[in-house]
């Protein structure tokens, strides 16, 4: 991801073997985004990104 992110974060529960996290964060561009990834070796795997939801906006303001 090209843009800096200022993050809130937690680890989910995985399915698979691998751990999996989740973080909340707003980007320089003020985008509000939900990224879950896994870490690999000394790097990290995006497993997807999206529009944070209206309950997982309030919990980042309550929180940041």
């Amino acid at each position: 991801m090209a843009e800096a992110i200022r993050a809130l974060g937690e680890q989910l529960s995985p399915v698979v073997q691998e751990p999996r996290f989740g973080i909340l964060g707003v980007t320089k561009k003020g985008r509000h985004l939900f990224i879950c990834f896994t870490l690999r070796g000394t790097g990290i795997r995006v497993i997807s990104a999206r529009e944070m939801s209206q309950k997982e906006r309030k919990l980042y303001v309550e929180l940041c």
